[in-house]
């Protein structure tokens, strides 16, 4: 609930807009109704009618700085991936979202790896990338995640 709280002061303190958080299940949702946080995300994100399987940055990677670029890193990590054993991994169905990842990583002289798969339950492929041990480490530091 705290972190949920942090969000909805942020939220308020960016946007001027209230949010209202209710909980669901083990989580808490922090919900907002404003066309200034999509119009926000529209600046920086494009996507055609499956959002899903469609997102990724507006712009190609090389007219980004390096801050905005951790901060892409470290919001789609937090987003989408986790870390288990000190390996840190992130799944997206996006290969256009990934890719802007990947690159954005390369950037930033993160190394990875990059696998993909299909579930035979799923229409789309998911791609992944991974980081081991030593690059974990590194990411946290170069991303401040």
């Amino acid at each position: 609930m705290d972190y949920a709280e942090k969000i909805k002061n942020l939220i308020t303190r960016v946007y001027g807009r209230t949010a209202t958080i209710y909980p669901q299940g083990k989580m808490f949702i922090v919900q907002i109704s404003s066309k200034a946080i999509i119009n926000n995300i529209k600046e920086f994100l494009i996507w055609d009618s499956n959002k899903t399987y469609s997102v990724q940055l507006k712009n190609p990677i090389d007219k980004y700085s390096k801050n905005f670029l951790k901060g892409f890193c470290r919001g789609l990590i937090k987003a989408d991936g986790w870390i288990t054993k000190n390996n840190l991994m992130i799944s997206c169905t996006s290969d256009e979202l990934m890719n802007d990842l990947s690159k954005s990583l390369e950037i930033l002289k993160l190394p990875h790896l990059k696998t993909s798969w299909k579930r035979k339950d799923e229409r789309k492929r998911q791609i992944a990338l991974f980081f081991n041990k030593e690059n974990t480490k590194k990411f946290l530091e170069i991303v401040h995640l």
